[in-house]
């Protein structure tokens, strides 16, 4: 709203009755360009490595995601039915019980480490689900996705709420978001090369998942630190604590996401990592579409609905997000910890 914000620019008093009209269009117009300059860079930049003849025309996208759609629903429900007898006999005929123990155990191993070997077959969302590693990082991304759209959605409401909240101006929580960021953008690949290094893929999901989470946990502490400010302000401390704590939480957000990607791409053949990150996308998309609502009814359940009282809603809040947030991380140490 930069005509509430600067009301006394030049431009902005040329533009005001326009602004006033439309007064989140900068921002869309700032994030649009933004989207171009990246898409053109990576048209310019970025060489295509799938094989000519294993392309799609654009004009296949709905009739391949029907398909794959569909065959991802039967997969689904197929899985739910339970086997109708044995698949495969104990101890077929003319074969010794040591070849047949042999056999059987080449046959898991084939299956545990089917990803590692080049698969020439066309990837679909079907084919992708059938494989548990895959399904169980692309799970987790999800999850996490959720949960860190939730942070990004309630933190700004918490700030602005005058009942519970910090009850801060627009302009406030536009300088900490974006000091966070300037401490996000400084410092996130030191700390992510150096726990990588030290550490390796996994340990590093774990850390990241969870250190991200429960730092929501100390967001309410911030009131306290913000009553001597002036209304419609930010403290000294509150502002320094607040930047520090969600530049800590972003940085941890996206060591996380940068390593889950890495680790997804490597239980696929180089050939289907393109369908798998499209599914990715697809279900990270999901959640983050139903993420803002989640959070958005949390916020106003806790802060102004009357049933929690006000001066407890933050820790509400905040705690049923961090709770998300380390079940999510104990999913990653049970389910991704077969693979570290």
């Amino acid at each position: 709203e930069p005509a509430m914000q600067y009301p006394d620019a030049g431009w902005v008093k040329g533009m005001e009755p326009f602004l006033m009209t439309f007064p989140f269009l900068l921002p869309n117009i700032v994030g649009a360009a933004c989207c171009a300059v990246s898409w053109v860079g990576v048209s310019c930049l970025i060489e295509e490595t799938l094989p000519s003849e294993r392309r799609r025309e654009l004009k296949c996208i709905c009739s391949d995601s029907y398909e794959g759609v569909r065959g991802l629903w039967r997969q689904c429900c197929r899985s739910f039915k339970p086997p109708k007898g044995e698949t495969m006999p104990l101890l077929p005929q003319g074969t010794s019980h040591e070849e047949t123990i042999l056999a059987q155990s080449v046959h898991i191993e084939e299956d545990s480490s089917s990803s590692s070997k080049p698969d020439e077959s066309r990837a679909s969302i079907a084919s992708l689900w059938k494989r548990k590693r895959t399904r169980d990082h692309l799970v987790a991304y999800w999850l996490y996705s959720f949960v860190i759209i939730c942070i990004d959605e309630a933190f700004p409401l918490f700030c602005m709420s005058k009942g519970g909240g910090l009850g801060i101006s627009e302009a406030s929580i536009g300088k900490i978001l974006s000091a966070s960021g300037l401490i996000f953008a400084s410092l996130q690949y030191i700390i992510y090369t150096a726990i990588v290094d030290r550490w390796g893929v996994y340990p590093t999901l774990k850390t990241g998942s969870l250190v991200s989470t429960l730092l929501v946990l100390a967001v309410p502490l911030s009131v306290p630190m913000n009553a001597i400010a002036a209304p419609g302000r930010v403290s000294t401390s509150a502002f320094v604590f607040l930047c520090v704590t969600m530049a800590t939480i972003r940085i941890f957000s996206m060591t996380f996401q940068s390593t889950l990607a890495i680790a997804t791409n490597v239980t696929v053949p180089a050939t289907h990592r393109a369908t798998m990150n499209g599914l990715s996308m697809l279900g990270g998309s999901f959640a983050k579409g139903i993420g803002p609502a989640f959070a958005g009814l949390l916020v106003s359940c806790s802060l102004s609905s009357g049933i929690v009282d006000p001066r407890w809603g933050g820790f509400l809040i905040f705690g049923v997000i961090g709770g998300l947030g380390i079940a999510v991380s104990c999913y990653i140490s049970v389910v991704l910890g077969i693979a570290t």
